[in-house]
């Protein structure tokens, strides 16, 4: 358990099978529930899903913040992905950049599935090796979700992340606005 820029994360080696399955285990979310994960830069995103110039644009703008997009998995690590997308952040938190530095991690919140997203390490409720007390998240609400794996932007849900700044870069990279 690792504090983020939004709520505490539930973190794991997303490249590992066994450990994601036990972060779904922990949290007692439904398998059909994809998790995020968290990587530390644009080009790790590249690693693992399908970027043109234009999506990168405007990820390099976005990011690092508070915002998960779903973007179109290259076919690693098949055991995050729904549908052919992945999710995926890049945290706004010293910290977590850190511990996803060398690899991804999972980025699902610190609770049990469907229970409110810890903002502090003593809302979490869910059973964890380590707890590393960051003190409180600075937003303390989760990403906002932005699904961007097809021609037709739109927002899965509003969180912390500002849209207009996604307005902003989805715009400025020639890419569609958002759907409402």
């Amino acid at each position: 358990m690792y504090p983020t820029d939004t709520v505490y994360g539930l973190g794991a080696d997303a490249s590992n099978e066994r450990a994601v399955d036990a972060v779904y285990l922990a949290k007692g979310r439904p398998p059909e529930k994809a998790i995020s994960i968290a990587v530390a830069s644009i080009e790790k995103i590249r690693q693992l899903a399908e970027l043109d110039a234009g999506l990168e644009k405007a990820l390099s703008m976005m990011m690092p913040g508070a915002y998960t997009v779903l973007l179109r998995a290259k076919g690693k690590m098949a055991h995050l992905s729904s549908r052919g997308r992945i999710g995926i952040r890049i945290p706004k938190h010293d910290f977590a950049l850190m511990l996803c530095r060398d690899f991804p991690i999972t980025c699902t919140s610190a609770n049990l599935s469907g229970q409110p997203s810890p903002r502090s390490a003593s809302e979490v409720n869910v059973a964890a090796d380590l707890v590393i007390d960051g003190g409180p998240c600075p937003l303390g609400l989760e990403s906002t979700v932005i699904d961007l794996s097809s021609d037709c932007p739109r927002v899965l849900r509003k969180g912390s992340g500002d849209l207009g700044a996604v307005r902003r870069a989805l715009l400025d990279s020639g890419l569609p606005d958002l759907a409402e």
